[in-house]
């Protein structure tokens, strides 16, 4: 093989790796712009929104339900909006601005991405079944209605966890080995990540107010200020690029 033979090699090799980035200032500022947005609405949803737990007596969850049938149908309607559009949007221009910062391209902004589409898949699929409960005004018997309440807390209590863990992480990984972004955000995002991943575990015991719930609502909680201060970093930075 010759020197241009491994040289154009060397080349293709590079231009496969980063043949997925698009890195502009002006995306990682859209990017960190979307970021701030589903930060703050994710927010406004997860700790002002009226909710229902599994653990209430079967009669107060369908009066949830009846009583708030609208609002459910509407968040519903803004979280596959939120998560489709917003929140894919950010993990796109994230995944791009970690790959950029790579000089030996590895797959953990991949990984962002990928924890992305998890947890945007999971919060649409969850939604189906609250929602259509809530169009039924709560008329389902009693064991359906159950089970459509253990099936949102194995969605948004574990699967949802663990997928925004492996953004955290993911992306924490690259931030801490490159400095992408500011390294205080990939010890955030590792601390967010471990806490939702051990925290977890509290759907063992089906204590939602036991300390392994404690531990992921912490967790949860870091990880929207991670978000947030994501985006906020990727708009500081697009300035001076």
């Amino acid at each position: 093989m010759t020197s241009h033979d491994m040289n154009g090699g060397v080349g293709m090799a590079q231009a496969i790796a980063t043949r997925e980035v698009v890195f502009t200032p002006k995306s990682q500022r859209a990017g960190g712009i979307a970021g701030i947005v589903f930060s703050l609405a994710l927010a406004i949803d997860i700790f002002f929104l009226p909710g229902a737990s599994f653990t209430d007596p079967i009669a107060d969850i369908r009066e949830f339900f009846v009583d708030n049938a609208n609002l459910i149908l509407v968040a519903a309607w803004a979280e596959a909006i939120l998560f489709t559009f917003v929140f894919m949007y950010f993990g796109a221009c994230l995944r791009d601005t970690l790959a950029w910062s790579e000089t030996v391209p590895t797959e953990f902004p991949r990984l962002t991405f990928a924890g992305s589409i998890m947890a945007a898949a999971l919060v649409v699929a969850a939604a189906i079944p609250w929602s259509a409960v809530a169009l039924a005004d709560g008329a389902v018997d009693d064991g359906l209605l159950l089970f459509v309440m253990h099936m949102d807390a194995v969605a948004y209590g574990l699967l949802f966890s663990v997928a925004f863990a492996l953004v955290a992480l993911a992306a924490s990984v690259v931030i801490l080995r490159t400095g992408a972004l500011a390294r205080w955000l990939g010890w955030l995002g590792s601390a967010s990540a471990a806490a939702l991943v051990i925290g977890g575990l509290w759907m063992v015991s089906g204590n939602e107010t036991g300390p392994f719930a404690i531990v992921e609502y912490v967790g949860l909680t870091a990880w929207i200020v991670w978000s947030l201060g994501v985006g906020i970093d990727m708009v500081r930075r697009s300035r001076v690029s």
